[in-house]
């Protein structure tokens, strides 16, 4: 059987990301020798992009090499022709080696495959024919067929190729080693708005693209937003999963050029990359337009070159023709990705030649660079920019009002005494001393400055309160227009039209035939945005209700017009949001309006300042960090009672002793006392929970980190007597452990009252005590558990459970109330 392979899966395959125009590392490139291979066959390169095939098609039979249409839009029409294609030649081993399983999908197995052709590893999906519903299978395949058209996008999981025989479909498709972007913060630690605006920026960038290109993505939950790598500093988020994808009659944006020049300008910037200038010489020759070529993003050749500090290649191709001055897609000019990578080489080169900063980006980089203190970037873009000094941001925040909230001393100098006004307000009427006012840090120092170069107070020191307030929702706003979600009995009804997550659902959606549209997508993206930021669903705040409370909640905001703003307050503009700044707030708001004509499109998101990083905190948020791990905790907790409900008469989360063992020991099929995730797995894998999904909620009750559940901590999952959560419930049940050492190595069977006795007590802490100093350090915890047969990692973890205030000791005090 004949086959053409995807286009791109011997090719470099590009991303299109901000700021860096990188290429995938893994792909093979031929483009130099004008030949790459399918299969056994050698095709000639300029044959093969005449064919104009898409991405992930197979024919039975050889395609015709006469020019086709490229500009078809991939329908279900599409796919349905793709899959009815002869199957009986095909042998999946004949291209790819399977290397092992990944998990296993919703109709069947995921392996990691290498592809023959070009080494290339791959996720493959199989598929049981039979057990594939045809419309929902044709729906996915032809919205990836799409998304997936070279260049793709590089926060969009790619389909590479569609394979098959006659039991399965196989979907060989990008392989994802990263996880999910949740479990990625909670294993991370505590992070900022900051990062969280960086992740969510890459989300707006594949929204942007998934809608101009006709379709919404219609099941967008945290789940389906995975990272590429498990390096945090590489890693780029990925929107998974179209299962649930729908076409729209939207006007999509087409490439200007035919797939063929395109293809051969992204094997010129692969070059570029690698600063092959031999192989750049050759193209040239043939194709001199290539020097100014411009990619999905309008990036250039010089772009890239400056983005990765190749000065020869930059005065290669400026001798040869390229502008220095070119914009991309986000305004920005080489001399910005220049400067971005500190290239200064490069800069001073580009410089050289008559290049300046983008025009667009200068403002947004200059704020930026002071609320960060970078005072080189700050000079540089006096020195060499087009700034207005006193203009401000989205808020009208400037680069003075910025560097004094932050405590940025040498900045507030610097801007300053290159004519900074001092006296310049905000969208508040709040004036730089205000912000210096409540800084963290040097707040008097830069409030001495401010004065010095003539700053004086808040002129309207009221009017701050009433935006303020106009902005939380107190001043009255139009309410949405009726969505018609009740039936003639007043009762809500359920969408039956779709399949998708309830919890992710706009009102709009919760009415009889509704579809989804672009509009829904950003409401999930609110609703996304909210637990990333708080740790828990809006609608949800202590992680307990069903769906059909949730969807009861959701419905209720739709319906009300009156008082749709209150409730909305009640329901999700809670104290969660205390801490989180007010650009933050703002744009919540305007995800999760029930009035879809009213919500923030997907350009408008990716727009935002604070999806671009200008407005959003980089103060760590530890309560967010503690608040995910007490989602999963919770979690975990529902789907347990939702399993053994029949079994223990109750679905209610207050639970007996005897009840937690019951369930433990159905639990603990390899009877050894111990829960291990295979066990979790086997348990809950009738209640439609992804592998990663099961993987987090277990992760979140081994308490103590030793890859197992024991009982006593599944048992302070259940009969958590502080009704802690998340960090807490971890260091409630490390101190509890702790605890129980204490009693049985000094106590035996005494008594509770016997803990209590103050004389005992500190009997046993100067025992421990074993410098005598009066406080116990980590040694002298270290030694009594070491005597205990804990084991190391435990103890570490009990140790820092026991340091509540961070001072490296526990005092007499501290132990007494460990013990109380």
């Amino acid at each position: 059987m004949y086959r053409l392979k995807n286009l791109f899966s011997a090719m470099p395959h590009f991303r299109n990301h901000r700021g860096v125009f990188g290429m995938r590392e893994t792909r093979m490139a031929f483009a130099a020798t004008g030949v790459f291979f399918v299969g056994a066959t050698a095709l000639n390169f300029n044959e093969v992009f005449a064919s104009q095939l898409s991405p992930c098609q197979e024919t039975s039979e050889k395609p015709d090499m006469k020019k086709q249409d490229d500009s078809e839009e991939p329908t279900q029409n599409t796919a349905e022709k793709m899959l009815s294609s002869s199957a009986s030649s095909f042998q999946i081993q004949d291209f790819y080696d399977i290397e092992k399983i990944l998990g296993e999908g919703t109709y069947g197995l995921v392996y990691q495959a290498r592809r023959k052709v070009d080494g290339v590893l791959v996720a493959l999906k199989t598929m049981p024919r039979r057990l594939t519903g045809k419309t929902d299978f044709e729906r996915e395949v032809a919205a990836l067929q799409l998304l997936s058209k070279p260049p793709g996008h590089a926060h969009i999981v790619q389909l590479y190729d569609l394979h098959r025989d006659d039991q399965n479909y196989y979907l060989a498709m990008e392989l994802i080693e990263g996880g999910e972007l949740l479990e990625h913060l909670i294993e991370n630690g505590p992070y900022s708005e900051g990062l969280a605006a960086s992740f969510l920026r890459q989300f707006a960038e594949a929204l942007c693209f998934v809608h101009r290109n006709g379709l919404s993505h219609a099941d967008l939950k945290p789940e389906n937003l995975l990272l590429s790598s498990n390096d945090a500093k590489k890693a780029q988020l990925k929107v998974a999963d179209f299962g649930c994808a729908r076409s729209h009659d939207l006007n999509r944006q087409e490439m200007q050029l035919p797939m063929a020049e395109f293809a051969i300008g992204c094997s010129f910037l692969h070059m570029v990359a690698l600063g092959n200038q031999f192989e750049l010489e050759k193209m040239l020759q043939e194709r001199p337009n290539l020097v100014n070529f411009r990619d999905y993003d309008f990036r250039t050749p010089l772009h890239l070159a400056a983005s990765e500090g190749h000065v020869d290649i930059c005065r290669f191709l400026v001798e040869r023709g390229a502008r220095v001055n070119r914009s991309d897609r986000w305004g920005g000019s080489p001399l910005d990705d220049a400067h971005r990578g500190r290239h200064s080489e490069v800069s001073t080169y580009l410089r050289e030649q008559g290049a300046t900063f983008g025009a667009k980006t200068q403002l947004p980089r200059f704020i930026q660079a002071a609320s960060d203190g970078d005072k080189q970037e700050v000079e540089a873009l006096l020195e060499f920019g087009n700034i207005d000094i006193d203009e401000g941001d989205y808020d009208r925040r400037t680069a003075l009002h910025l560097s004094s909230g932050e405590g940025r001393k040498d900045i507030v100098e610097l801007l300053c005494r290159s004519g900074a006004n001092p006296n310049v307000e905000d969208r508040w009427q709040n004036r730089p001393l205000d912000d210096a006012k409540n800084a963290k840090k040097n707040s008097d120092r830069i409030m001495s400055i401010l004065v010095k170069y003539g700053a004086r107070s808040l002129k309207h020191p009221n009017l701050h309160q009433e935006i303020k307030n106009a902005d939380r929702g107190k001043v009255e706003r139009e309410p949405p227009s009726s969505t018609g979600i009740k039936n003639d009995r007043g009762r809500f009804e359920k969408a039956d039209s779709f399949s998708g997550t309830i919890a992710y659902w706009p009102p709009e959606l919760f009415g009889g035939g509704a579809t989804p549209t672009p509009a829904s997508d950003m409401w999930a993206a609110g609703v996304i945005m909210y637990v990333l930021l708080t740790g828990t669903h809006p609608f949800d705040k202590d992680a307990e209700l069903s769906d059909e409370e949730i969807q009861e909640r959701i419905l209720s905001v739709g319906c009300d017009k009156e008082n749709y703003v209150n409730l909305m307050n009640e329901f999700v503009f809670d104290e969660r949001i205390e801490g989180l700044s007010e650009s933050c707030v703002e744009l919540m708001r305007t995800l999760l309006d029930p009035d879809p004509d009213r919500r923030l499109s997907s350009d408008k998101f990716l727009r935002h300042p604070w999806v671009q990083g200008l407005t959003a905190s980089w103060t760590t948020m530890n309560k967010t960090h503690d608040e995910l791990k007490a989602f999963w905790q919770n979690r975990f907790r529902m789907e347990i009672l939702k399993k053994f409900a029949d079994m223990i008469g109750t679905s209610s989360d207050q639970l007996a002793e005897a009840d937690v063992l019951r369930i433990f020991e159905k639990l603990d099929t390899m009877k050894n006392g111990v829960l291990e995730l295979k066990e979790i797995q086997d348990g809950l894998s009738d209640l439609g929970l992804s592998d990663k999904n099961i993987r987090s909620i277990f992760s979140s009750a081994d308490l103590d980190g030793t890859g197992v559940i024991h009982f006593d901590e599944f048992q302070a999952l259940f009969l958590n007597k502080n009704n802690s959560s998340g960090q807490g419930l971890h260091i409630d049940y490390l101190q509890q452990r702790f605890k129980s050492h204490i009693q049985k190595r000094f106590f035996g069977a005494s008594k509770q009252k016997d803990l209590l006795d103050k004389n005992k007590l500190r009997d046993v802490f100067t025992a421990i005590d074993l410098d005598g100093d009066g406080v116990w350090d980590a040694n002298d915890i270290r030694q009594f558990l070491r005597s205990s047969g804990e084991p190391e990692d435990v103890i570490s973890r009990i140790v820092a459970s026991l340091d509540r205030n961070r001072s490296g000791r526990v005092s007499w005090s501290d132990f007494c109330a460990i013990m109380g």
